[in-house]
C-alpha cells in the first residue's frame, strides 16, 4: 500500500528576487522569473487561464481575515463588499458578519 507521504515532495527554494508586494511577485512569476508562493485568491484566474501552474499547497499555519468596525454603526458599503468577495472566494469556510 502506498502512503500519502510518498506523494509529497519537499522543495528548498533559493530566493532570487524579493519584493514588497505580492502583486509584484505574481507579475515576476508571470514573466518567467521562477516559482512563487502566492495566495490562491491572487492567482486563481491565472491558474484557470493556464498562465500559471499550481504545484501544490503550503502546509503552513492558517490565515485569518478580520473585518472590524464600530458597533454603533451599520456595516459600511466597502466592508460589506469585501466580506461578500471573501464569502464567494471561499464558499466552504465559515464567514460571519
Amino acid at each position: 500500500m502506498k502512503s500519502d507521504l510518498e506523494d509529497e515532495v519537499l522543495f528548498k527554494p533559493e530566493p532570487i528576487l524579493r519584493f514588497t508586494s505580492l502583486l509584484m511577485v505574481r507579475d515576476a512569476a508571470l514573466a518567467g522569473a521562477g516559482a512563487a508562493l502566492l495566495p490562491k485568491l491572487l492567482v486563481a484566474g491565472d491558474i484557470e487561464a493556464g498562465r500559471l501552474v499550481c504545484w501544490g499547497t503550503h502546509a503552513g499555519r492558517s490565515v485569518e481575515i478580520w473585518a472590524l468596525q464600530s458597533s454603533r454603526r451599520l456595516v459600511g458599503a466597502k466592508v460589506r463588499a469585501f466580506l461578500d468577495v471573501m464569502e464567494r472566494a471561499f464558499p466552504t469556510k465559515g464567514f460571519y458578519s
